[in-house]
């Protein structure tokens, strides 16, 4: 009771039954095709995620992934901060 569940609405049609948790449905595959990658569909969710619940900052989540990808894979920064703000944007207009 009182717990948060999101769901990859572009997968799973079903809706959640329980009406002691809130759920955020996100079109997560639906958003990564249309960034032109399917791949960050998981940074669609976290932008959610990190939207709802404040856990981290969306800056710091994207140093991370520069730290870990390193300098020669750089250029998908950009891509992943947007799959974040579109995932982010999923939990604004609910």
């Amino acid at each position: 009771p009182g717990g948060t569940i999101f769901i990859n609405s572009s997968i799973i049609d079903k809706k959640a039954e329980r009406d002691d948790i809130s759920a955020f449905y996100v079109e997560c595959n639906k958003i990564a095709e249309e960034l032109g990658n399917p791949k960050v569909a998981n940074m669609v969710m976290l932008g959610a995620f990190i939207q709802k619940t404040g856990c981290v900052d969306f800056e710091n989540v994207l140093k991370a992934i520069l730290n870990k990808l390193g300098e020669q894979k750089a250029n998908l920064i950009p891509l992943n901060r947007e799959a974040l703000k579109r995932g982010a944007a999923c939990i604004s207009q609910s």
